[in-house]
């Protein structure tokens, strides 16, 4: 684990206060990976705290339970590991960690972009997902909405975090985006004729209310977290429009009670005043993408 990594994962563990369990006579130490026992035997003394509440947070089961007042003391933790790391910052600022709600770390826009479809791999925007993963960490982020990629990379690169095996935030990765034939999700958009082929359902793409069902079962046997629709055209593909509607109310529909049977949320992405309209009403969880304001009558 890199210094910068250490620092970053030591300044947010210092918000949470350690507490130090019993082990039963006869019980045997369960061993760990070492990333992840790097990560939890980390602190840090911060000169200010950032956070919603004057005091100092205490976890339970994983959640912020209590906010109390004072540091870490260490006396109780003078006789552990020796990888046990305390980590001065008198002069920092420590503050909970971030949460961006729309992010594509396995996508980096560049002049490259287009010509890239046809040169790189699901692998190689999974690797380099992790280099935008760490930078996003060390940015101060602890957990991000990953709203959609063409490959499920996102998914890949969310798994490797979760298995300690590179750093980076945690993930609820959308999978593949979901919208309609020559839309703003169709990823063969600006193909030449016979590399166009016709993507279905199982690449995100659908054309009709069954359709709707059959992605989002698919995005749950691909193991997704969430559901991202494109209700509207977008400014980085090829149509013709990035505003005009391009999902029906009732795909959205059968969208959003598919995916809420199946325990998703659905994210929107809408350009135009009636896709965001048709987005409202077939009741998505959330806009991630809607910089129309006037919505007509």
């Amino acid at each position: 684990m890199t210094m910068p990594c250490r620092l970053l994962l030591a300044a947010i563990a210092a918000c949470l206060p350690f507490r130090r369990r019993r082990r039963r006579a006869g019980s045997r130490r369960r061993s760990r990976p070492p990333r992840q026992r790097d990560r939890m035997r980390a602190s840090a003394r911060s000169g200010r705290r950032q956070d919603a509440g004057p005091d100092h947070p205490r976890r339970r089961g994983g959640r912020i339970k209590e906010i109390h007042a004072g540091t870490v003391d260490r006396e109780p933790y003078r006789k552990a590991a020796s990888s046990f790391a305390w980590v001065g910052i008198p002069d920092g600022t420590c503050m909970p960690g971030l949460i961006d709600a729309h992010t594509h770390l396995t996508m980096q826009f560049s002049k490259n972009s287009y010509s890239d479809k046809f040169r790189l791999n699901p692998a190689d925007h999974a690797i380099r997902g992790t280099v935008y993963a760490r930078r996003t960490l060390l940015a101060g982020f602890a957990a991000v909405r990953n709203l959609g990629d063409d490959d499920n990379a996102s998914l890949a690169l969310r798994n490797a975090i979760n298995a300690g095996l590179v750093p980076g935030p945690r993930i609820f990765s959308a999978g593949k985006f979901v919208g309609t034939t020559g839309g703003h999700a169709d990823p063969t958009n600006g193909f030449r004729w016979d590399l166009q082929g016709d993507p279905d359902p199982k690449d995100g793409i659908i054309n009709s209310p069954a359709d709707a069902w059959k992605a989002v079962r698919q995005h749950y046997k691909d193991g997704a977290d969430l559901i991202k629709i494109m209700p509207s055209g977008g400014v980085l593909d090829e149509g013709s429009s990035s505003e005009n509607p391009q999902m029906t109310l009732e795909e959205i529909e059968a969208v959003v009670a598919a995916a809420h049977d199946y325990g998703f949320t659905v994210a929107a992405h809408a350009h135009g005043a009636e896709a965001i309209r048709r987005a409202v009403l077939g009741g998505v969880d959330s806009m991630s993408t809607a910089p129309s304001w006037t919505m007509p009558t």
